[in-house]
C-alpha cells in the first residue's frame, strides 16, 4: 500500500497537482480502520517532504474516531483537516454543525475545511456564514449542484474563504464561480 501511494503521489505531483486531499470517501476513508487511516496519513506526509499542501479527510461515522483522527493529523503533520458530520445518515441542525466543527477545529489546531451538501441543511450560504466565524474553519468543500450558491459562499468573509469544487465532473462550472480548487477521484484518470 505504501509504495502504490508514493508512485500516485509522484505521478501527480510530476502533473502539476499542489496537494492532495487523502482519506475523503472515494478513497475509502470513512470505511477503513482509523489504524490503517493514520498510517495512510503518516506515508503521505512523509513523502510529501513539503512538496505540497496535505488536507486529511478525518470524518467518521463515530465522533471520537473523528476526534482521534484530528489529533493524529496535527501530530503526523498535515496541513489542515477535512470532515463530513458525523455519521451522515442523520439530519442535524446547523448549530450541531457547527458545535461538531469547533470542536474538531479545538482538537486538531488545524485549519478545518467543513462539507456543504445536500445532507447538511437547505440553507447552505447561512451555515457557512455562521462556520467561517468558527476559529479555524477555512472555508468548504461544496459538493452541491447549486453555483448560485458556492459563488454566494465564495463572497463570504470578504472573500477570505477557500472554497473547494466537489462534483468531478463539474469542475468548470466550480471553478468559474470562483472555486479554489476541485476535489475528485476522475482528475487522477484526466
Amino acid at each position: 500500500l505504501k509504495e502504490s501511494i508514493k508512485a500516485n503521489m509522484d505521478r501527480n505531483f510530476n502533473q502539476g497537482a499542489c496537494g492532495f486531499y487523502i482519506c475523503g470517501s472515494t478513497g475509502e476513508g470513512p470505511v477503513i480502520t482509523t489504524k490503517m487511516r493514520k498510517e495512510i496519513a503518516e506515508t503521505v506526509v512523509e513523502h510529501n517532504n513539503g512538496r505540497g499542501l496535505i488536507v486529511n479527510h478525518i470524518g467518521a461515522a463515530a465522533t471520537m474516531d473523528a476526534f482521534d483522527l484530528a489529533r493524529h493529523a496535527k501530530e503526523c503533520g498535515c496541513d489542515a483537516v477535512s470532515s463530513v458530520v458525523p455519521n451522515f445518515y442523520f439530519k442535524h441542525t446547523d448549530d450541531e454543525i457547527i458545535d461538531f466543527y469547533k470542536k474538531i477545529a479545538d482538537v486538531s489546531e488545524l485549519p478545518v475545511v467543513a462539507y456543504v451538501q445536500n445532507l447538511l441543511t437547505t440553507d447552505a450560504v447561512n451555515l457557512m456564514r455562521r462556520l467561517i466565524e468558527v476559529d479555524g474553519v477555512i472555508g468548504c468543500k461544496f459538493t452541491l449542484t447549486d453555483f448560485y450558491s458556492m459563488r454566494r459562499i465564495k463572497e463570504l468573509n470578504g472573500g477570505d474563504i477557500n472554497v473547494i469544487n466537489g462534483p468531478d465532473e463539474m469542475i468548470i462550472c466550480g471553478l468559474s464561480m470562483g472555486a479554489d480548487a476541485g476535489i475528485g477521484s476522475t482528475y487522477n484518470l484526466m
